[in-house]
């Protein structure tokens, strides 16, 4: 087998050298999250409004996270009860959003999230707060095919598609850039400031061609098998506490 790497696209050549090279998701000193972090509050995932069948999508990641968390040795807060704080919160600030635009005041979306995970650390002994939101961005696209065999490419392990039909080897269909929709966990403290932040692809969405796009068309919700292989990989690297296993995969 074969797999040649494509460098169609400024963006997809530095995320691809960004993986390449040896990644560090902590922003703090890792023995300082180690020292600081034992109960975790996991907020609602955030998921585009357009995302298929998205409160049993939404359930499923929070269910992978707080599983595989709670294998690595953390106490792990309902996203539930980070809700019903938030809003608490955001009442108690008199709300985020701008009445005549419509759109949230960063000053007060801050001074909410603060507010929130002081109220967790003093009602449950939340050390941390764990975000997880699904956003798209660029992904590298591989050229598969044994010697002799047309090539056809993939991205996030699925044949990437043209016009109703898998991209083969053909100059005038090689795909330029490639969008896929990625699972991020960032994991702040409790007063908002990042301390880790990691991202896995899930799915590629979106391939351009020419001058022309496609996007993926898919008739169901997202599987759980990318599900469970993000959640795997977005807290992979996240040090066992409580004499829990460094890998810590919970069962499907």
């Amino acid at each position: 087998m074969r797999a040649i790497s494509l460098s169609c696209s400024l963006l997809a050549v530095a995320d691809a050298n960004a993986q390449e090279a040896a990644f560090d998701p902590f922003t703090v000193p890792r023995a300082v999250f180690e020292s600081r972090v034992a109960t975790i509050a996991l907020a609602p995932v955030d998921l585009p409004p357009s995302t298929p069948e998205r409160e049993a999508v939404q359930r499923q990641i929070e269910e992978a996270l707080t599983q595989r968390l709670q294998a690595k040795g953390y106490e792990v807060i309902p996203p539930g009860e980070f809700e019903q704080t938030w809003r608490a919160a955001s009442r108690q600030i008199g709300g985020i959003y701008d009445p005549v635009t419509g759109k949230s005041d960063e000053k007060k979306h801050d001074a909410v999230l603060e507010l929130t995970g002081r109220e967790l650390g003093r009602r449950f002994s939340a050390d941390a707060v764990a975000r997880t939101f699904v956003r798209s961005g660029a992904v590298i696209p591989w050229a598969e095919g044994g010697f002799g065999e047309p090539a056809r490419y993939v991205a996030v392990g699925e044949p990437l598609v043209w016009r109703g039909k898998p991209i083969d080897g053909l100059l005038a269909n090689l795909p330029q850039l490639v969008v896929a929709a990625y699972l991020n966990l960032r994991i702040d403290d409790l007063t908002g400031a990042e301390m880790y932040g990691i991202r896995f692809p899930l799915e590629w969405t979106r391939v351009y061609v020419g001058r022309g796009y496609e996007d993926a068309k898919r008739p169901t919700a997202l599987s759980s098998a990318p599900l469970a292989k993000a959640a795997d990989a977005v807290t992979e690297l996240l040090p066992p506490r409580g004499g829990a296993p460094a890998t810590a995969t919970a069962p499907d």
